[in-house]
């Protein structure tokens, strides 16, 4: 059961990056984890019953029926909808191992990419799918499209997921000063404390009017 203690791994990193803000997006986080370190789609494999996987990432659940899909008495059930977000990390890695041929590649970038959306805090599925775009860009621009953007778009058109689009035979455009993910991670500057005053010999009449440094 190592991809169920991957899978609560994945909460625990989730509520460590200031907190699980989306229980969807949490629960296809776990499950991507588990994808990204036991190379497997299968969650939970025997564990309800032999030879078969509780969830399974390579199962397309598009994002579009998740209302439908996911519906208990009028609430979205979680696990169900993390289903697709966990679908678009494996097919994100399939796509990526057509492109390099090189599994270790492939891995390594499907990493990057997951995981640094998820050190951004997503608020949602779709916001971590966004996120990813961003991970991947070069130059701050979205609109000239990223590093692996044939990649991450196949993955999300796979599962109905929203994404960031190209403008088509765009140029190379200036980069933005500050893309949108360095200011999501970028920590507060702490208030600078002033700086000491000098001692210095003070005379009766500088202590009695109160003069710096006495």
């Amino acid at each position: 059961y190592s991809s169920i203690v991957v899978h609560e791994l994945g909460h625990g990193v989730d509520h460590y990056l200031v907190g699980i803000v989306g229980g969807g997006y949490s629960e296809g986080f776990g499950d991507a984890l588990a994808q990204l370190v036991l190379r497997s789609p299968c969650m939970a494999a025997d564990l309800l019953q032999t030879g078969q996987c509780g969830r399974n990432g390579a199962k397309k659940q598009p994002w579009t029926k998740v209302p439908e899909i996911c519906d208990r008495y009028g609430e979205i059930e979680v696990h169900c909808a993390g289903e697709t977000y966990a679908g678009f990390t494996w097919e994100l890695i399939q796509q990526l191992l057509r492109f390099y041929g090189d599994p270790d590649a492939a891995y390594r970038e499907a990493a990057r990419m997951i995981l640094g959306a998820a050190a951004a805090n997503p608020a949602s599925i779709p916001d971590a799918v966004r996120l990813s775009f961003l991970v991947d860009d070069r130059d701050g621009d979205l609109r000239n499209g990223t590093t692996h953007y044939a990649q991450l778009a196949a993955a999300a058109e796979a599962l109905a997921l929203p994404y960031p689009r190209k403008l088509k035979s765009q140029p190379a455009l200036k980069p933005v000063p500050k893309p949108e993910l360095r200011r999501r991670l970028k920590p507060r500057a702490r208030p600078r404390a002033p700086a000491p005053i000098p001692k210095r010999e003070c005379s009766a009449s500088d202590i009695l009017r109160d003069a710096p440094g006495c």
